[in-house]
């Protein structure tokens, strides 16, 4: 598979489907800003989803003449609104930014070839503060950004997410809206999403997926830094000891002797999005086939189905296995083995996707 020059998938190539999620509140000018910068994508995205907040300024007919759908979302809130968006979006990868932020043309192509691994259910990058001084923007760069991905990566036992530069699949998505928060003006919903999305699924750091955002959230001084801060620990102490840095590093470190029961290649992009070629359309094999790909519990980030079944669990899920095989005659056995051969050197075919790994990724 080929890849353009800005480092994505090759527009002639079969690829996932990408919509954009933008909420807004009284921010018109910065959003047509942001519309246009997403329109100039060197790969354009299946859809853009813009979620008014009940904005009093021209903000809704700016998203309307950019020709992109509109939802209204009543209750008042970035988390309430960027759900909704999330909800209702229809693409593969959902791409959140803000209303404030500008992207480069080449981000969608920057940021998809992560998902080429099917174990990866988001990717994220720092924010850059280009409407600040140079001083300035150092300070803040080390004192805001790069803290954020260093504390609360520790804290999480991975890259956090962050809202205003964010990729992840709908997949993820739906297997934990319903554990979303959408009412608490005091959470940070980067953190909250964060942390439901379970500690043993694969989170990529791509610090050259970089978008320019608004240094509204630091004008205020340390002030306005010190009332973000306490919303993340506020967002920390509502999930209680799912949220403790300890549980996480052990789930992860669990992770590696036992795998997830839902692992995080159920939730990734399937290689067959990427490839056309009948190797690619084998079914990939997971850490561990799930049980059920719905909603696992009120616990949030962490599943409750930790032991494997019992064989009476099985024998009844599956009353056929009680059953044993007729028996077969010598050539019927002869036959039954060539066949048996044959599919297993079919499958042993390989089926990984052609095309390179991002260059820079953590989990």
């Amino acid at each position: 598979m080929t890849t353009s020059r800005a480092g994505g998938v090759d527009p002639g190539s079969r690829r996932p489907s990408v919509s954009v999620v933008i909420p807004v509140l009284d921010d018109a000018a910065a959003l047509r800003r942001c519309l246009a910068a997403v329109a100039a994508q060197t790969i354009p995205p299946f859809e853009v989803i813009v979620v008014d907040n009940g904005s009093a300024d021209d903000s809704v007919r700016v998203a309307v003449a950019a020709n992109v759908r509109v939802l209204h979302e009543p209750v008042r809130g970035i988390a309430a609104a960027a759900s909704r968006g999330y909800q209702e979006a229809r693409g593969d990868v959902i791409v959140r930014v803000d209303s404030d932020t500008f992207l480069p043309a080449e981000w969608v192509a920057r940021a998809l070839p992560a998902f080429r691994d099917p174990r990866v259910v988001a990717v994220t990058g720092p924010g850059v503060f280009a409407d600040l001084g140079p001083v300035a923007r150092w300070f803040w760069q080390l004192a805001y950004m790069q803290a954020y991905f260093l504390l609360m990566g520790l804290a999480l036992a991975r890259p956090p997410l962050f809202g205003s530069n964010v990729a992840f699949t709908r997949a993820a998505w739906l297997r934990v809206a319903d554990r979303v928060d959408r009412s608490d003006a005091r959470l940070h919903d980067d953190v909250d999403l964060s942390l439901h999305l379970d500690p043993a699924w694969r989170v990529v750091f791509d610090r050259r997926l970089h978008a320019e955002v608004s240094s509204t959230p630091v004008r205020g001084g340390i002030a306005e830094f010190r009332e973000r801060t306490s919303k993340a620990f506020h967002t920390l102490f509502r999930h209680g000891w799912t949220a403790v840095p300890t549980s996480r590093w052990v789930r992860r470190a669990l992770t590696a002797v036992s795998p997830p029961p839902v692992p995080s290649s159920a939730v990734g992009i399937p290689s067959s999005a990427w490839s056309p070629s009948p190797a690619a359309r084998l079914p990939a094999v997971p850490e561990r086939r799930p049980s059920s790909l719905g909603g696992s519990g009120r616990l949030a980030g962490h599943h409750r189905t930790w032991r494997s079944r019992t064989t009476a669990e099985q024998h009844v899920e599956h009353p056929e296995r009680k059953e044993r095989p007729m028996a077969r005659t010598t050539s019927e056995a002869e036959g039954q083995d060539e066949a048996d051969a044959t599919t297993q050197g079919g499958l042993d075919a390989p089926s990984q996707a052609e095309g390179d790994d991002p260059d820079n990724g953590g989990e």
